[in-house]
């Protein structure tokens, strides 16, 4: 399963819901088990944390990210909606530097911040 993305096969699906295509897998199809399940879920809670390994992903997934500045709670979140090609241009970058697209936003805000 070395090409597997996680991330293209999370858009695709996305997508696919957005339009009312995904129906319930009929029982015993699509369904993965035992160690195949395993490393499924493993690979994809790594993909969604940004995690190098399982240990780091599940300290994420249960602790919560880490803030990103100092102080208590939650870092503050800004959503923003793309045009499509901005889109695809951002998971391109994101795939051909190995950084996630959010520590690309934020790199992107700071030279738009410092510009200004």
């Amino acid at each position: 399963m070395d090409d597997y993305d996680g991330q293209a096969v999370y858009w695709e699906l996305h997508r696919e819901a957005t339009r009312g295509g995904l129906r319930p897998a009929e029982p015993g199809r699509l369904a993965l088990r035992g160690a195949a399940a395993a490393e499924a879920g493993a690979r994809d809670l790594m993909w969604a944390t940004g995690a190098d390994n399982l240990d780091q992903a599940l300290a994420v997934a249960r602790g919560g990210r880490p803030r990103l500045s100092p102080g208590e709670g939650r870092s503050p979140v800004v959503r923003a909606r793309l045009e499509e090609a901005g889109f695809a241009a951002l998971e391109a970058l994101a795939e051909r530097t190995g950084q996630s697209q959010s520590e690309l936003v934020r790199q992107g805000v700071k030279l738009v911040l410092a510009a200004a």
